[in-house]
């Protein structure tokens, strides 16, 4: 099963790695976009970016994909988990 697998630190990250002060190498970050800031130069209206809020960092590029994975499947704003969702899953590599 996908979830026991998992290191503890992905599932509850620690204080160390919850600490968005003190950062490791790689950042988790998340965001959500429901309409965002709408911007109008009276020419022009869209919506920005959505914000970007710190969700943990870890030393290592795997750690920080399996987190991303797991807010990603099991911490959605959507309610839906992995086995409901129809997408592959990507993984971030380092520039060669």
């Amino acid at each position: 099963d996908y979830l026991r697998k998992l290191a503890p630190s992905i599932k509850n990250p620690t204080a160390k790695h919850l600490n968005s002060k003190k950062k490791f190498k790689y950042v988790v970050w998340t965001s959500y976009r429901n309409h965002g800031t709408k911007y109008d130069d009276r020419w022009h209206s869209y919506y920005g970016p959505p914000e970007k809020e710190f969700n943990s960092s870890y030393d290592t590029l795997e750690e920080a994909n399996r987190r991303v994975e797991y807010v990603f499947y099991f911490k959605n704003p959507w309610g839906e988990e992995r086995d409901e969702m129809n997408a592959d899953t990507e993984s971030i590599h380092p520039p060669e």
